[in-house]
């Protein structure tokens, strides 16, 4: 998956894996036991290396598909889990949330993904990376 902050990543990743399990999110490092999300910017590294752990955990098992629910704004980033996928012997697809280029729809899109962030990024960083986006 690769998307800004809001798109609809996780949504799509729900509907695309036949499980939970499937799901490898940075984001599920911040749900507490309780149930609640509690983003914490300080531990964006830490999230990321508990996605690749359940990663590496799930691609052993064998589970099918496997879905990385990330921002994933650099092309590193996508080419390392793609790189990684491949070793395994999984078929890459990637699903990219792209903004509109127009710039009154980019605007909506922009407002709309801020409306339903859940991760307090102010709405001026979602433009940035929409934009990033769609200049590849």
């Amino acid at each position: 998956m690769r998307g800004v902050f809001g798109s609809g990543k996780s949504t799509l990743a729900k509907k695309l894996a036949f499980d939970q399990e499937a799901i490898c999110s940075a984001d599920d490092f911040f749900v507490g036991k309780d149930g609640t999300y509690r983003w914490d910017p300080m531990q964006l590294e830490s999230a990321h290396a508990a996605c690749r752990a359940k990663l590496l955990d799930q691609a052993m098992r064998g589970i099918t598909p496997l879905v990385v629910d990330n921002t994933n704004l650099r092309q590193s980033d996508v080419d390392s889990y793609a790189a990684f996928g491949r070793g395994f012997g999984y078929e890459i697809a990637l699903v990219e949330l792209k903004p509109p280029s127009d710039p009154e729809a980019l605007a909506s899109y922009v407002d709309a993904c801020y409306a339903r962030c859940i991760h307090d990024v102010p709405r001026d960083k979602i433009e940035r990376m929409a934009k990033k986006l769609l200049i590849g």
